[in-house]
């Protein structure tokens, strides 16, 4: 549900964006396209999103740049020590969509991309 309305708010901005329902489909959808953005909740069944940044880092460390992760448990001492160490941008559950718009607009930018806005 949460993927859907983030998939309709960004798509509202003219971002293209594909979904999927975990973090090993994510995982392959990353190797199988490119994407200029990342958008991923941290709990996530199969491979959360602790378990897919690590993923990335040994597979794809270029994109790590290009992540921002939703939480809806920002408390957990494991994801706040995560977010803290690796200087991921995130964004809290309930969050508007001005605050997802700003996120994204701030990777963008530091990015550069020339491509069409993808978001996963």
């Amino acid at each position: 549900m949460i993927a859907t309305l983030l998939a309709e708010m960004l798509g509202l901005h003219g971002h293209a964006v594909d979904t999927v329902a975990n973090g090993a489909m994510a995982l392959r959808q990353l190797r199988e396209r490119a994407y200029d953005l990342i958008v991923s909740d941290l709990q996530l069944p199969i491979l959360d999103g602790l378990g897919l940044y690590q993923e990335l880092e040994l597979s794809r460390p270029e994109l790590l740049e290009r992540i921002v992760f939703v939480t809806g448990n920002a408390e957990n001492p494991v994801w706040r020590r995560f977010l803290s160490d690796t200087g991921v941008p995130s964004v809290s559950k309930p969050f508007t969509i001005e605050a997802i718009h700003r996120v994204t607009q701030q990777i963008l930018r530091a990015g550069g991309s020339k491509r069409e806005p993808r978001l996963q």
